[in-house]
C-alpha cells in the first residue's frame, strides 16, 4: 500500500513538474535608454515571439517625462506586466506606444508626481493601474479601448476630475471610473453603445445624459452614485440589473419606450428617495423588475399604450393602489408580488394571460404574498375575475359603459361578418358610468358564493319542515 501511494506521489510530482515545463514561460532580460538612464526589462515572449508583461527593474531611477520603447531586442513590445512601473516616483509624463495593447494590474500605481498620460491604442486596462497616482487630474480614453476591470482603474486618484472619452468609442468599458469620487460630469460620445458594468460606480456624478446611440447599460453601472440626481437615458433598450442601486439622491426618472428588457433582481434597489417614475407615452411593455424594491413608489400611472405587465415589474413595491389600461393582455408571474401596501387594482377583460394560471389555476403567481384587504376590479365573466376566485382574492365587479357594450357588439358583428347595423340602447338612454368603487349588489367575495350558500340555507328549511310534518304524522297514527 505504501508503495502504491510512493508512486502515485512520484506520477503527481513528474506531470507538475511536465505541467511547469510545457506550459511555463521563460524569463528574458534587456536594457536600453531613456532620457539617459539606463533601464533594466523582464519579459515573457508568447508564440508569435512578440514581448509580453514587460517590466521595469528599477522604476525609481525613471525621471520626468518617458515613452515606453514599442520594441526591445528587434521584437515588438505588445503588454506591461503587473506593476510594471510601480512607485516611479518621479515619473511625470507617460507615453504608450501603439504597438502595447494591455496593461496589466497595478502598473502605475503610486506613481505620486505622474500628471499627464497618453494611452496610445491600448485595448485591455487591468483593475488599479493607476490607483494612488495624487496628481493625476485628467485623462483621454482612446476608442480602443474594449476592457476594464471590476475593481476599477483610478482608485484612491483623488485629483482624477476630467476625463475625456474619444469620438468613435462604442463601449464604457466595465470599471473604468469606479470610485472616481470627483469626476462630476462626463460627455458619452454618440459613438457609444453600451455601458459596461460597474463603469461609473462609486463616482461623483451628479448628472448623466445617455446619447440615444446607448442601447444597453449593464449591471452596477451607476451603482452608489450618491450625488446622482439627473438621469437622462435617451433610447436605452436593456438595463440590466442593480443598475441605480443605491443611488440616495435620486427621487425621479423617466423610463423611455424603446425600454425592452429588465432584470429579476431590480434596478434600483436601496434607492429609497425615488418617488416619481414616468413611463414614456407609446411604451408597450413595462419591462421585468423596473420598480422591484422600490418602496416609496406609491403610484404609476400605465400609458394606454402598454401590452405587457413583465414578470417582478412591480414586486416588492409600494404601490398601494394601480389601474391597468385595457390595452393590457398579459400579466407575467409575481409581477406584484410581496406588495403588502397594495388593496385595489383595476383589470379590465382585454387581459386574457394572467401569472401561470392556465398552468396552476389555483396558485397565486401575481399577488402572491399580498394584503389581505387586496380587492381586484374586473369585469363579470372575465378572466381575472376567474382568478380571483380561484385564488379567493377579494373582487369587485364593474359595470360596463355603453361605450364598451357598442364596441364589443361591433367587434361580434365584425367578427361574424355582419353588416346591418343594431341598435344597442335608446337613443336617448344616458350613458353608464363605470364603477369603480363598488359593483351594484355585489361585494368582495360575493357572486357565484352566495348563490350556493342561499341553496344551502333553502335545502336546509325545507328539510325541517318536512321532518316535523313528518313527526306529527307519527303521532297521529
Amino acid at each position: 500500500m505504501l508503495k502504491k501511494n510512493f508512486s502515485i506521489l512520484i506520477m503527481i510530482l513528474v506531470i507538475v513538474g511536465l505541467r511547469g515545463n510545457v506550459f511555463g514561460k521563460d524569463t528574458y532580460t534587456a536594457t536600453s535608454t531613456i532620457n539617459g538612464i539606463k533601464v533594466n526589462w523582464e519579459y515573457q515572449l508568447n508564440e508569435k515571439n512578440q514581448i509580453e508583461n514587460l517590466k521595469c527593474i528599477n522604476p525609481v531611477e525613471l525621471r520626468g517625462n518617458i515613452t515606453i520603447p514599442s520594441a526591445l531586442d528587434g521584437k515588438t513590445i505588445i503588454s506591461l506586466g503587473s506593476s510594471s512601473f510601480r512607485s516611479a516616483t518621479n515619473l511625470t509624463s507617460l507615453t504608450i506606444p501603439s504597438s502595447i495593447k494591455k496593461i496589466n494590474y497595478r502598473a502605475f500605481e503610486k506613481c505620486d508626481n505622474l500628471t499627464s498620460v497618453n494611452l496610445g491604442q491600448i485595448e485591455d486596462i487591468s483593475f488599479d493601474v493607476f490607483k494612488d497616482c495624487p496628481k493625476l487630474t485628467k485623462i483621454e480614453l482612446p476608442k480602443t479601448l474594449k476592457y476594464g476591470a471590476d475593481n476599477g482603474i483610478f482608485t484612491g486618484t483623488t485629483k482624477l476630475t476630467s476625463v475625456t472619452f474619444e469620438e468613435g468609442t462604442t463601449e464604457i468599458v466595465r470599471g473604468i471610473l469606479k470610485n472616481c469620487k470627483n469626476i462630476t460630469k462626463v460627455t458619452i460620445p454618440n459613438s457609444v453603445i453600451k455601458i459596461g458594468s460597474g463603469a461609473f460606480s462609486n463616482s461623483g456624478l451628479t448628472e448623466i445624459k445617455l446619447p440615444n446611440s446607448v442601447k444597453e447599460i449593464d449591471y452596477y453601472a451607476f451603482e452608489k452614485c450618491d450625488n446622482l440626481t439627473s438621469v437622462n437615458l435617451g433610447q436605452i433598450e436593456d438595463i440590466s440589473f442593480d443598475v441605480f442601486k443605491d443611488c440616495p439622491k435620486l427621487t425621479k426618472i423617466e423610463l423611455p419606450k424603446t425600454l425592452k428588457y429588465g432584470a429579476d433582481n431590480g434596478i434600483f434597489t436601496g434607492t429609497t428617495k425615488l418617488t416619481s417614475v414616468t413611463f414614456e407615452e407609446g411604451t408597450t411593455e413595462i419591462v421585468r423588475g423596473i420598480l422591484k424594491n422600490c418602496k416609496n413608489i406609491t403610484k404609476v400611472t400605465i400609458p394606454n399604450s402598454v401590452i405587457k405587465i413583465g414578470s417582478g415589474a412591480f414586486s416588492n413595491s409600494g404601490l398601494t393602489e394601480i389601474k391597468l389600461p385595457n390595452s393590457v393582455k398579459e400579466i407575467d408571474y409575481y409581477a406584484f408580488e410581496n406588495c403588502s401596501n397594495l388593496t385595489k387594482v383595476t383589470i379590465l377583460d382585454n387581459c386574457t394571460q394572467i401569472g401561470w394560471f392556465s398552468l396552476y389555476p389555483n396558485k397565486d403567481t401575481v399577488f402572491n404574498n399580498h394584503n389581505d384587504n387586496l380587492t381586484i376590479y374586473c369585469y363579470k365573466d372575465s378572466k381575472i375575475s376567474d382568478y380571483a376566485k380561484a385564488n379567493n382574492i377579494k373582487y369587485v365587479y364593474l359595470t360596463r359603459t355603453t361605450t364598451e357594450i357598442n364596441t364589443e357588439k361591433q367587434k361580434e358583428k365584425e367578427q361574424n361578418k355582419e353588416t346591418k347595423p343594431t341598435n344597442i340602447t335608446n337613443s336617448n338612454q344616458k350613458p353608464k358610468v363605470e364603477d369603480t368603487t363598488i359593483a351594484k349588489g355585489i361585494l368582495p367575495k360575493t357572486g357565484v358564493y352566495m348563490t350556493i350558500v342561499y341553496v344551502i340555507i333553502s335545502i336546509f328549511i325545507i328539510s325541517f319542515v318536512l321532518y316535523k310534518k313528518y313527526n306529527n304524522y307519527k303521532d297521529v297514527k
